[in-house]
């Protein structure tokens, strides 16, 4: 759970933050946190909190950003336009990213994939579309492979979509690791295979840097997070929330609990 929160108080040891700044937390669901300072970040003056609270899912994003060496030039396909992949996305076009291809099997999805700055949007499931894959930067394949699914199958097809020493990367979890296989792809095309995770904190890219970047770019308007917010709630209508999230996936992208809406005062 993303949060965005104002600091009521901090400890006499506490230097960097005062209270009334905004910051930026991971905590679960609640009106209020006590955490170290060192797990906030500073949300800069004037940000739409709607649009900083996008902060920890673009962190886990970053990952595949990073492994992938994202890139001007270069073809990229992501697996799966959820909020993750959306996140994807829009680091693929902020480095510059020349291809930017998306599968999904949503075309509501695919929707915010291009207005997040997809180039090519395939909707079904990878293995509809290898051919179309292969012809992706004429005729050069994606060199990286984003799986945000964490769909054993979907890994499979992704393998075999991949061009000879292209690069496939699993972002995050799945909840069926041992149906995760290797096919013959991986030796026959020499492939490389990469997991990344939200706590792989490498090469100094801790969460306060990935959130300032992240901050920096959505600044600029290099990063769009138009219109991912589709529902918001009080959090007393939580049951509401989890419900649609749950049996509307394919209308649903980002859920937004306004805390402020909560009487604080019962």
């Amino acid at each position: 759970v993303q949060a965005i929160a104002e600091v009521e108080e901090v400890d006499q040891d506490v230097s960097e933050f005062k209270p009334g700044d905004r910051v930026f937390m991971r905590m679960a669901h609640g009106s209020h946190q006590v955490l170290p300072a060192a797990a906030c970040s500073p949300v800069p003056d004037g940000m739409d909190p709607k649009s900083a609270c996008w902060c920890g899912l673009a962190k886990t994003a970053f990952r595949a950003a990073w492994a992938g060496s994202f890139t001007q030039g270069q073809h990229v396909l992501i697996v799966g336009a959820g909020p993750v992949g959306q996140m994807t996305i829009r680091w693929a076009k902020t480095e510059g990213v020349e291809t930017i291809a998306v599968v999904d099997l949503s075309p509501y999805r695919l929707e915010h994939a291009s207005n997040g700055g997809a180039t090519d949007v395939f909707a079904g499931d990878v293995a509809e579309h290898i051919e179309k894959i292969a012809a992706i930067g004429d005729g050069e394949g994606p060199a990286v492979i984003v799986d945000t699914t964490g769909n054993p199958a979907v890994f499979q097809h992704a393998l075999a979509a991949a061009p000879m020493f292209g690069k496939v990367i699993l972002l995050g979890d799945t909840g069926y690791p041992g149906r995760q296989c290797l096919t013959s792809d991986v030796m026959s095309k020499g492939l490389t295979v990469q997991a990344v995770h939200d706590s792989h904190d490498r090469d100094g890219w801790t969460q306060r840097r990935i959130d300032e970047t992240f901050f920096a770019s959505v600044a600029d308007g290099r990063f769009d997070l138009s219109g991912l917010i589709t529902h918001e709630f009080s959090p007393a209508d939580c049951a509401k929330a989890y419900a649609l999230a749950d049996k509307q996936r394919d209308s649903v992208m980002g859920l937004l609990y306004d805390w402020s809406k909560v009487d604080h005062s019962c």
